[in-house]
């Protein structure tokens, strides 16, 4: 059975398949990005209504405070609402997808290099995306999508696959692909 990743943009998109290719196979799994929060739901939802889907939901909590990611997860549970089986499950990544290029100090070091003073690379966790241009600007004088798709490319980012959040979405995928089948729609 195929599980169904909807992510919030393209930029999502193409940091999740780089992450999830060394530990998944293709074929258990696509992903698709949305447009934004809001679209991600929905789209989410639709898939779940159809009943042919399991469906990851990976959003960005746009926080490190604890009491706001505690309300965008309540939000996000809230909009997905109960649908029976067990189909879903939501990966908040905190504060942005982003984040978890820098899961593991190995992989920052090789993401932000040598070049980076110590205090822009300390800020890579709490701030992913403005991180993350700083290093295409800096490795490939842009900050684009095939400049991101190139630093893919070069990154060993097998490591990444054991740090939480990304391992519990290789699972789920994984449990997911095990199954054979889903019958019908099942909204509770």
């Amino acid at each position: 059975m195929i599980c169904r990743v909807v992510t919030e943009g393209i930029t999502d998109q193409m940091i999740l398949r780089a992450l999830l290719a060394p530990h998944v196979p293709e074929e258990h799994y696509s992903i698709t990005a949305a447009g934004g929060f809001s679209p991600a739901i929905s789209l989410a939802r639709t898939l779940l209504l159809k009943g042919r889907y399991y469906v990851a939901l990976a959003v960005d909590s746009d926080s490190i405070e604890e009491p706001e990611i505690q309300r965008r997860t309540r939000i996000t549970e809230q909009l997905m609402g109960p649908f029976e089986g067990n189909r879903y499950r939501i990966f908040i990544a905190i504060p942005t997808v982003e984040s978890w290029l820098f899961l593991d100090p190995k992989v920052t070091a090789a993401i932000v290099g040598k070049s980076a003073p110590p205090a822009v690379a300390k800020n890579a966790p709490t701030h992913p995306k403005q991180m993350l241009k700083w290093v295409l600007r800096h490795r490939y004088g842009r900050d684009n999508l095939p400049a991101l798709q190139q630093l893919l490319n070069e990154i060993d980012l097998p490591p990444l696959g054991k740090r939480h959040p990304l391992s519990d979405l290789i699972a789920f995928i994984l449990s997911t692909a095990a199954t054979s089948s889903i019958t019908g729609p099942s909204v509770r």
